[in-house]
């Protein structure tokens, strides 16, 4: 996803004009004509309509992202191109930071409905639809973002979602088809790699390279063509707060 990222982060305001709302602009990096809209529109209702999408959105959905939410689980909403829509972080951290942020804004906290704010977890399936139908925005990790090349002071916001892969390594899906592991966190595609170096021995180290390949991109692949198989394999961490969120 070379040449997809900016170093012009986004601006926030706290001024408040309805409930559960935090304004904030957001440059899209596919929005930059009425005409790119539109297209963009249409591919994603053509992806959704699609016979593999049902099986796409329920691989995704095994993925957690994190939104700021009152006890009822409605999210904060951002004003982004003169829309309220929620923001859901692939990054635990983020989310947590996000959300001391809305606990520390007295106009947000003040406000009817608020009381027992927190991060809840969302399929990500359904924040794909949502971001990819201008309903919604996926805000991938700032260290992801760093890792596939991004500035050291490029916003998160905006960016496409970034994810891990090692060609040579992959596993064995549910019909005995190999799939290619796909990582949110570098660090964890080479944690990956060492083990396998460990096993196999350090001979063939050359052939254990990182590639990157976005979010969106992986799922076009997945649509169009049906030799391509990937298993989406979310952070440990979120997996790990999910686990707690569940037994807590």
């Amino acid at each position: 996803i070379a040449g997809a990222f900016t170093s012009r982060p986004a601006t926030r305001s706290s001024s408040l004009s309805t409930p559960l709302k935090r304004t904030t602009t957001v440059r899209h990096l596919s929005s930059s004509s009425a005409s790119n809209d539109a297209s963009s529109g249409d591919a994603a209702n053509e992806l959704f309509a699609s016979a593999g999408w049902p099986t796409i959105k329920k691989d995704l959905d095994e993925c957690p992202v994190f939104t700021v939410a009152n006890k009822k689980g409605q999210p904060l909403q951002y004003s982004v191109g003169g829309s309220a829509m929620p923001f859901f972080f692939v990054d635990l951290d983020a989310a947590q930071e996000e959300l001391l942020k809305a606990q520390a804004d007295s106009t947000i906290s003040e406000m009817d409905g608020m009381d027992g704010i927190d991060i809840i977890p969302f399929p990500l399936g359904d924040a794909f639809m949502m971001m990819e139908t201008g309903k919604g925005v996926i805000v991938p990790s700032k260290q992801a973002i760093e890792d596939a090349g991004a500035p050291k002071d490029a916003s998160p916001i905006g960016q496409q979602v970034p994810l891990f892969a090692c060609m040579t390594i992959t596993q064995e899906g549910r019909d005995g088809k190999p799939l290619l592991p796909l990582f949110f966190v570098k660090q964890e595609v080479q944690d990956a790699i060492d083990e396998a170096l460990a096993f196999d021995g350090d001979d063939g180290q050359d052939e254990f390279a990182i590639t990157c390949i976005s979010l969106q991109k992986a799922v076009e692949l997945l649509a169009t063509n049906q030799q391509t198989a990937f298993n989406f394999l979310p952070p440990q961490k979120s997996l790990q707060h999910i686990k707690e969120y569940l037994e807590g």
